[in-house]
């Protein structure tokens, strides 16, 4: 913190000023570059770019700046900007699905005040996702570490602790899970 004078806010405030601000970063498709021509066209037209003005006799930052400027102009020729893609591969058709039939069914909820169809079909959804996730899919089985380390710990994971009560059946072909109640799942 500077102070000088009477007018030492200001300049608490103008060194704040300084300290935030930042250019914004370009995100360059680099892997472009893993190709031997690409690489070389880049190469080529960096040099290009660089020999358009003669940079000999100018000061350091100017050279500079000319160099910064002919690597960045080359870079959107030749290499191009990433793209913002979605990163989230768990957030699938499945997933999606699901949430759209809780914010279907929660709307109409509020809405009406009872329980309807969409609310039923809710749970269907996230019934049908556990059964997915819990059995495999060739056999039609649990799988076989749960078999082996005993059904207990896979009740004890499932084990409602507030009405003690375990929200699935577990039957001799398989398992069926409860449909959870509104107030469940809110």
């Amino acid at each position: 913190m500077v102070l000088c004078g009477d007018d030492h806010e200001q300049k608490k405030e103008d060194i704040q000023a300084m300290k935030t601000t930042r250019k914004k970063q370009h995100n360059w498709n680099i892997e472009v570059l893993c190709e031997d021509e690409k690489r070389r066209e880049y190469a080529e037209e960096i040099k290009i770019q660089i020999e358009k003005e003669n940079i000999e006799g100018k000061s350091i930052d100017e050279s500079w700046e000319h160099i910064r400027a002919s690597i960045e102009e080359s870079a959107k020729k030749r290499i191009g900007r990433k793209r913002n893609e979605a990163r989230k591969e768990w957030y699938n058709e499945n997933c999606s699905e699901r949430v759209l039939a809780k914010k279907k069914a929660s709307g109409i909820k509020n809405k009406e005040g009872k329980v309807i169809e969409e609310e039923r079909e809710y749970r269907k959804i996230w019934a049908d996702y556990f059964k997915e996730l819990l059995f495999d899919k060739e056999t039609n089985e649990l799988p076989v570490e749960i078999q082996e380390d005993g059904i207990e710990i896979f009740k004890e994971l499932l084990f409602d602790k507030e009405t003690n009560e375990l929200p699935v059946e577990i039957q001799e072909d398989g398992i069926e899970i409860q449909e959870p109640t509104w107030e469940e799942v809110k």
